[in-house]
């Protein structure tokens, strides 16, 4: 959404000065490989939920009295406590996303540095690089993240409990951890084969002149905000 995510898509005349020459990448792209990943984890969660037997007893001592019960509920919160973090984060993005401040106090890629300058007048342009028309795209992404994550979390517990002995218990933990990381793996992936740049060259930056000396918002930043009036 800032413009901190680029691609590197050749190198310039003079290797030697001019190095790689990249470009930033639109949200909309980065929302569209999302949806593999999501389809994929969807999918795995709901066949894992129409195999299960929800009439069945979670516990019997026949099947190997307490101590199987008490590591699926320890399978149980060690799932839930690899999910926490997820979670959390993709809360606090979203927070500072939905934050109108974050429009106008961190720094963000205007027109001329998201279509370049033969662009940065053109009216459809401008409307697609402001900032209601950016958010939308990181506010899904983040959506469907939390998503499969609370559906990991509520069925993790039946899925767990429905285990017949020990190994399975393990194996189905695993495989709803693997579920989780999906994500992860997919992002390399595309990482390596589109050529993205790592994310730990950008850094968020402050806008130097934010307000002006009354505690008004100036005009410029008012443009970018998607609701000043709210400021």
């Amino acid at each position: 959404a800032f413009g901190g995510l680029r691609i590197r898509i050749g190198r310039g005349k003079n290797d030697a000065k001019q190095g790689n020459l990249d470009a930033r990448v639109f949200p909309i792209f980065m929302w569209l490989l999302c949806i593999p990943a999501f389809l994929a984890q969807v999918s795995a969660l709901l066949i894992l939920r129409t195999d299960l037997n929800f009439q069945a007893e979670v516990h019997s001592r026949a099947d190997g009295g307490d101590e199987l019960l008490q590591l699926k509920l320890m399978m149980v919160v060690i799932v839930y406590l690899m999910n926490f973090k997820v979670l959390v984060l993709a809360l606090q993005h979203l927070v500072f996303l939905s934050n109108p401040l974050t429009w106008a106090e961190v720094e963000h890629a205007d027109v001329q540095q998201w279509a370049g300058h033969s662009w940065k007048d053109h009216k459809f342009v401008k409307f697609v690089f402001k900032a209601i028309a950016i958010l939308p795209w990181p506010f899904l992404a983040i959506c469907m993240q939390l998503g499969v994550n609370y559906i990991v979390c509520t069925d993790s517990v039946s899925v767990i409990l429905s285990s017949k002995d020990a190994k399975e218990t393990i194996f189905n933990s695993l495989a709803i951890s693997f579920i989780v990381e999906l994500g992860d793996v997919w992002w390399e992936f595309c990482q390596q084969i589109l050529h993205f740049r790592p994310l730990d060259e950008f850094d968020f930056e402050l806008h130097p002149v934010v307000w002006d000396e009354s505690g008004r918002l100036v005009a410029e930043q008012a443009e970018k905000m998607i609701c000043p009036e709210v400021v």
